[in-house]
């Protein structure tokens, strides 16, 4: 059954019903709208609507938080499937898919027998690997049930966007959908072959799925792909650099072989046999420059300077003249043009990233407006006289305070909301409503408590004390000289000349005046628990650490006793209790950083690498992505390459068995992943390239130098920019208390923060624009706009 004020709804033009009795043109300005399903629904109670009223507002509220779009359905049952879809559980299971489907990688042909060495020359290696093989049926399954999770997660998207037709306007939705499409055929192909073959192109486009599941990752993917660009004319400019430098170290080499042998000619008797030694040595410089591509990559290798001076040095043998080619040569590109690059995507991704941070702070702000649309004339046509003041829209203050019991947000965060509100009065105007929500913008702020308060002189005396400065470096001078006796003792512990019974007595003793140490360290604790008191103590993650360490060493100390007691030798030795010894100079060793925070220029450096860890998680996933998909491809081009066999015939001084580089392979992932990191390093890293060009072939080095320029040049580069960035930021940015009777520290809650001063606030009108593309707030408008505009805006705030 239906009362009148349902019929008497007015319908808008995408089927959409307006929650409230009010004209059709402020419906459309104003109103919320809801799907036509639920007219279904008993509206004679106004406490229905206004539940489904608070329903739309809590969630685009919670999309401001999160920085998500409000461009989304918003009708009863999609509020429902929206809430499920970003609800803890659903977003657990997504995460755990994501990993499953990344770690398979360790288990799945060829990497199906991890060993615990990967030193092919190992025979626990190949033992391992003939033994112990996952079956394949098991990484497909696991691979089948992962491309389920995201086949449904991608549903959800499609099914949660404003219309059907938005659909193909999304790149990474289509791409979602035609990359699990692709893996689930490349899968049932490869199950239904008998597991047989090996190229597997899907592999390498599973860390897609952990990209399209971070919007950071996203946007710092186009931050790349922006910067890319710039950064290709000071590529070009290297390569022509290096092509020109090539080129003549070509041409400086013939005369050298040429006076070779004008001097062998010319010379002879006893000088003869000389001279020709000497040209086997220096004639050795022509096979780094025998043809173009050897030249051009040596040359590149010498830019990176992991083969200098060992291509130098041959040349300045013959001729100190060699020398000033090749100091200029390094001088140009590493010193010029590698800062250069450097200088470049610090000043193009730091500006790109600024304004990505620009973006999720207009989304906050839109979701905001959204809410505030939705609240507009909330409570039914009984309250429509108070939803008018002065010709300004406004939300009673009653609605807010719903609004905040319905958010699912951390309690300290709604404390703050509920203070920010509570001095209003019945009416709030946008500007107002704005202002109240701002508090999303600002991290959280823990109040320290104070230390407790003494009466008794002496033990006044006594905390004073203890909670000096000066008591506090004198702690650290006695830790100091606690790990330089461990330094002593281990360098007594490793002489080559000592026996093993005297090497265990060395670090015995250390030991035993480690005692005095450790009764220092739990006195010392004890008296700042006391001077401190709990609640002041337990704030403070400096005292916490060292206080777990000291429980720690106090542990170890008293297992340390009993075992030497109980297996004392002959000898005097026990490999449990070398053991403990160890542990004990590791945690004592540790104890050394309480130094950090006392000195205000290295406190700068520490508080810079806490935010990057912190607040860097999406850029760390972007080298993942990177060491992931170069890895799955060199698994595909360079497995079983590196065999004993093939070691076997090397007997050059730098080349892999002389080097000892038998656990640097591809024929694992775990492997992979190791090599990866060595050619990033660069050091040696044209050892590596060399030793597969000569098993697969000289078009391998193409592999190595890709990954030179994307693990070493664009990410590295990028990593420098943003560390710079935060580093500059902390230098300018002192962070104050609000109450200076009550000490306070600030925790960064998201990278958004970083860049917070330099944010712009979004202008109102380009939040009304954005607002009429919202089509579950204004439909007609919406319908109405044209789809360029539709198109530019959802550029811009997706």
């Amino acid at each position: 059954m239906r009362t009148s004020s349902t019929r008497d709804t007015h319908r808008n033009a995408v089927g959409g019903v307006c929650i409230n009795d009010a004209s059709h043109e402020e419906c459309s300005a104003q109103g919320a709208w809801i799907d036509p399903g639920v007219e279904s629904l008993e509206t004679e109670n106004s406490n229905t609507v206004d539940e489904i009223t608070m329903c739309q507002a809590a969630v685009y509220i919670e999309d401001a938080v999160h920085y998500r779009s409000v461009f989304h359905r918003a009708s009863y049952r999609m509020i429902r499937l929206y809430s499920f879809y970003y609800s803890p559980f659903w977003q657990w299971t997504i995460g755990a898919a994501i990993a499953v489907i990344h770690l398979l990688a360790f288990i799945e042909y060829p990497s199906s027998s991890l060993s615990a060495t990967a030193d092919i020359s190992s025979p626990s290696y190949n033992l391992t690997r003939q033994r112990n093989q996952v079956p394949c049926w098991v990484p497909s399954f696991l691979e089948f049930v992962c491309l389920a999770v995201f086949f449904v997660d991608a549903v959800f998207k499609s099914v949660l966007l404003q219309s059907e037709q938005d659909v193909l306007k999304q790149p990474w939705l289509v791409a979602y959908f035609v990359i699990v499409s692709l893996s689930a055929t490349m899968s049932l192909a490869f199950v239904f072959s008998g597991c047989g073959g090996f190229f597997h192109v899907h592999r390498a486009l599973r860390p897609f799925f952990l990209v399209q599941n971070s919007s950071m990752m996203k946007k710092t993917i186009k931050c790349l792909h922006r910067t890319v660009p710039q950064v290709l004319t000071v590529l070009i400019l290297i390569a022509v650099y290096l092509l020109i430098f090539t080129l003549i170290a070509m041409c400086i080499v013939q005369p050298i072989d040429l006076a070779l042998d004008r001097a062998n000619d010319t010379d002879g008797g006893d000088a003869a046999p000389d001279k020709a030694d000497n040209k086997t040595d220096i004639v050795g410089i022509s096979s780094e420059f025998s043809s173009f591509p050897q030249s051009l990559f040596n040359m590149l290798v010498l830019l990176t300077t992991a083969n200098n001076p060992d291509i130098t040095v041959r040349s300045y043998n013959f001729n100190r003249l060699y020398s000033l080619f090749f100091m200029a040569y390094l001088f140009i590109g590493l010193f010029c043009f590698m800062n250069m690059l450097t200088a470049v995507f610090y000043n193009q991704f730091r500006g790109y990233l600024t304004g990505a941070m620009q973006t999720r702070l207009f989304r906050r702000r839109l979701g905001v407006l959204a809410a505030f649309q939705v609240l507009h004339c909330c409570g039914g046509p009984q309250q429509r006289p108070m939803c008018e003041h002065q010709n300004v829209r406004t939300v009673p203050l009653a609605c807010v305070v719903a609004l905040l019991n319905k958010l699912r947000l951390p309690d300290w965060r709604l404390a703050i909301l509920r203070e920010n509100f509570a001095g209003h009065g019945p009416l709030l105007c946008f500007d107002d409503f704005k202002r109240g929500f701002a508090a999303l913008d600002f991290p959280r702020t823990k109040s320290v408590p104070r230390m407790k308060q003494l009466s008794w002189p002496p033990a006044k005396l006594l905390q004073r004390i203890v909670v000096h400065k000066y008591f506090s470096w004198f702690s650290i001078f006695i830790c100091a000289a606690n790990t330089v006796g461990i330094a002593v003792s281990m360098h007594l512990a490793f002489d080559p000349v000592a026996t093993r019974f005297d090497r265990f007595q060395a670090e015995h003793q250390v030991m035993i005046a480690n005692y005095a140490f450790v009764v220092f360290y739990t006195v010392e604790h004890l008296l700042l628990l006391w001077a401190l008191g709990w609640p002041y103590f337990s704030r403070h993650r400096e005292h916490t650490f060292y206080g777990v360490c000291t429980l720690l060493l106090l542990g170890l100390s008293a297992a340390y006793l009993v075992l030497h007691r109980a297996n004392f030798n002959t000898e005097g030795e026990s490999p449990a209790l070398r053991l403990l010894m160890r542990l004990a100079n590791i945690i004592i060793s540790l104890r050394v950083l309480r130094i950090v925070p006392r000195l205000k220029s290295i406190k700068i450096v520490w508080d810079s690498m806490r935010d990057i860890l912190a607040n860097l998680r999406f850029f760390l996933g972007v080298l993942a992505v990177a060491y992931y998909v170069f890895a799955v491809i060199g698994l595909q081009l360079f497995s079983g390459l590196i065999t004993l066999e093939a070691l076997a015939n090397q007997t050059a001084c730098d080349s892999y068995a002389h080097l000892d580089y038998a656990s640097l392979h591809f024929n694992d992932f775990a492997a992979a992943i190791v090599v990866l990191w060595d050619l990033m390093i660069v050091n040696n890293w044209h050892v590596i390239a060399n030793a597969f060009a000569t098993a697969a072939g000289q078009a391998a080095r193409i592999y190595f130098v890709i990954w030179w320029l994307v693990s070493a040049i664009i990410i590295m580069n990028t990593f420098t920019a943003l560390i710079l960035d935060i580093y500059f930021l902390r230098l300018s940015t002192k962070t104050t208390s609000p109450n200076p009777a009550t000490p306070a520290f600030v925790q960064f809650d998201d990278f958004a923060q970083v860049f917070r001063e330099h944010l712009v606030e979004p202008d109102y009108h380009q939040l009304m624009l954005a607002a009429r593309h919202i089509r579950w707030l204004a439909p007609e408008s919406a319908a109405s706009a044209t789809a360029a505009e539709a198109e530019a805006i959802d550029d811009e705030v997706a």
